[in-house]
């Protein structure tokens, strides 16, 4: 579904978007592309396929020289629905709300609209387009993670790094 929809999604959409001038492509993966999690490896290497099929596409569009971007955004810990299963089956799902939040460096779960959202509307901006290609050559991949990943990296590493303040 994830991959095979991102795919079937794209390929329609871009002969349409190059008669249309161009365009911006924005897929949704997961930092789990980034990461893998044991618990759900066919979620992660779809989504791992998703983040590496958004570069071919970039690339391709790019040869087509059809003026068209496309990017991935891979949210992190985000509160959506799928968070729900794991609140049911807690004890008190409000302070396991809490903990989650409490050990995340922003101190919050990603909003879907403020965090995703936001990030999507500027990626699909028309007035971004030079600073996206410039500054990332051709995709970019936007982590929307609020310090999972970081936090989980400074916890492992730590004592190994310099500036352990970064942390």
């Amino acid at each position: 579904m994830h991959l095979d929809g991102t795919f079937f999604g794209c390929r329609s959409v871009i002969p349409q978007m190059t008669r249309n001038g161009g365009g911006s492509i924005i897929n949704m993966s997961s930092v789990a592309a980034l990461t893998g999690l044991s618990p759900y490896l066919a979620y992660s290497a779809a989504k791992g396929g998703i983040r590496s099929m958004t570069k071919s596409i970039a690339v391709y569009c790019r040869e087509q020289n059809n003026n068209i971007r496309c990017n991935s955004i891979h949210p992190g810990i985000i509160d959506t629905p799928i968070m729900d299963p794991l609140f049911a089956a807690a004890e008190d799902p409000e302070a396991l709300r809490a903990g989650i939040a409490r050990n995340l460096p922003i101190g919050y779960m990603g909003d879907p609209a403020r965090d995703i959202g936001n990030m999507a509307v500027y990626l699909a901006a028309e007035s971004h387009r030079i600073w996206i290609d410039l500054q990332v050559d051709i995709v970019s991949i936007l982590w929307v993670d609020p310090g999972f990943i970081v936090k989980m990296f400074c916890a492992l590493f730590a004592p190994m790094l310099i500036d352990t303040e970064r942390c």
